[in-house]
């Protein structure tokens, strides 16, 4: 037994390129943050997306904004220390961006599907409203340290909101300012996010049909109260220079994810996920959805953690809450296995 899995790890650490089963999608947007949002993430800037129509919710978080200070060790295993931040604190809920779509026909959404791409750690989802098309695609990019959300349209206006999860005062903007938000949490830590909108004219969307396309560009820091203007990231009022964009976060990406190669069949790829989930839990056989769940586990280490950032903490990146189960920190006694 014990040469068999050496074998089959031998085979797993050699082998190249994506495996087949690498796509995880549904057919109506994501109800529970914690089940079926889909997560992205550079390492140190990460979101989840929840893929609704009108509007888009996007909640992010930064690996490094944490409340408490110093961890003293005998101050954490009386028991108070799981409700208060005063020792060791707790990891927290960034914000939010909402992209509202303003001014679509009337109507009820139809084709819808989302997607998220394993192999290219690339968000897209695409339906129509009322005759109206829209596609989406959203990645969160390592190299130009931001999240890039592409809205493909004929003609519609969009509202973006920036709202804090510490009752922080939204600036105004939009199509032509940048909307932000600041703070300082009782610790000290300064913080900052910033979404700046972009429109391109006519340019091919996913399916190669020309639309107008808008670029917002979410960036979020600590360790400072602004974002400065960055041109290299915010070069994206072309589809050329986009694509540049695009073409650099998924070589990086893929310098992690194309080491190895697992493959144990395909799966019905003519149903949602969530439909081979249930199926599975009924009873049926799907190798494939085996090996995307393995896919899915080295995307996540990929997306949370990389050289330069701060570990994976109990939830890796994504949290939603300024008080998570267990301060969502560090346990060597679980949380080193686990990831």
């Amino acid at each position: 037994m014990r040469n068999a899995m050496l074998t089959a790890a031998a085979v797993l650490a050699v082998s190249g390129a994506f495996c087949a089963e690498n796509l995880i999608w549904d057919d109506r947007p994501g109800e529970k943050w914690e089940s079926s949002w889909y997560p992205l993430g550079n390492g140190r800037l990460g979101c989840m997306v929840d893929g609704g129509a009108r509007k888009l919710r996007i909640q992010f978080n930064v690996d490094s904004l944490w409340t408490g200070g110093e961890n003293i060790s005998t101050a954490v295993s009386d028991g108070e220390s799981d409700r208060t931040d005063g020792t060791m604190g707790n990891y927290q809920n960034f914000g939010e961006l909402e992209i509202e779509l303003t001014k679509l026909p009337d109507g009820e959404v139809t084709d819808y599907r989302r997607e998220l791409d394993l192999s290219k750690a690339m968000y897209s989802d695409t339906f129509a409203i009322g005759g109206e098309k829209i596609s989406r695609n959203i990645f969160a990019s390592a190299p130009d340290d931001a999240i890039y959300i592409t809205v493909f349209a004929h003609a519609s206006d969009f509202v973006i909101k920036l709202r804090g999860a510490h009752g922080e005062a939204e600036s105004p903007g939009g199509a032509t300012a940048p909307v932000s938000v600041s703070g300082r949490l009782p610790n000290g830590l300064e913080y900052a996010a910033r979404a700046d909108m972009f429109c391109q004219r006519g340019v091919p969307n996913l399916r190669g049909v020309d639309m107008d396309a808008y670029v917002v560009v979410l960036r979020a820091v600590t360790g400072k109260r602004s974002i400065p203007d960055a041109p290299d990231v915010l070069k994206v009022r072309t589809c050329d220079a986009m694509r540049s964009i695009a073409k650099r976060h998924i070589d990086d990406y893929k310098g992690y994810y194309n080491r190895m190669k697992f493959e144990l069949g395909d799966g019905d790829k003519t149903v949602p996920t969530r439909v081979r989930l249930d199926r599975v839990r009924k009873g049926a056989k799907d190798l494939g959805l085996i090996a995307l769940q393995f896919n899915f586990g080295r995307y996540l280490l990929i997306s949370c953690s990389r050289p330069g950032t701060l570990p994976a903490n109990l939830q890796g990146l994504w949290n939603n809450s300024n008080n998570p189960p267990w301060h969502s920190d560090y346990h060597t006694n679980i949380n080193l296995q686990m990831n």
